[in-house]
């Protein structure tokens, strides 16, 4: 079948290198609001477990405080033994988090990127 063009009608272009750009852009668009939905809820449950964490460990130490209290101890020395056991679960979670994130999740994503991004710190090309 032939497509008869006639004057009335516009003859419409465009690059094909803008119509993928376009395309990707939306694509990465959507990617990047995903992943920022799931850090988000990753965030709050980490957040959640946490609090449960310290409450169980207050309620667990509940004669401890009492003790330290009855027998003089601030407040502010009852909180600090209190949340020294979160502070280190969450140094030592930290610290076990920085390489597996960098060394496989971030070089995953950066190498499926369009351009090809490289972590090395002298990029040699």
């Amino acid at each position: 079948m032939e497509r008869v063009f006639t004057r009335s009608q516009n003859f419409d272009y465009s690059f094909m290198e803008q119509h993928l750009i376009i395309s990707t852009g939306q694509k990465d668009d959507f990617e990047s609001d995903f992943f920022f939905c799931i850090s988000i809820l990753a965030i709050i449950i980490a957040s959640r477990g946490l609090l449960g964490l310290s409450s169980f460990s207050a309620e667990q130490r509940t004669k401890d405080m009492v003790v330290r209290k009855v027998n003089g101890a601030s407040v502010i020395t009852i909180i600090r033994l209190l949340f020294m056991e979160i502070n280190r679960l969450f140094i030592i979670a930290t610290i076990l988090a920085w390489p597996i994130g960098h060394g496989i999740a971030m070089s995953i994503g950066l190498r499926n990127l369009r351009t090809g991004l490289s972590l090395a710190p002298m990029n040699s090309s």
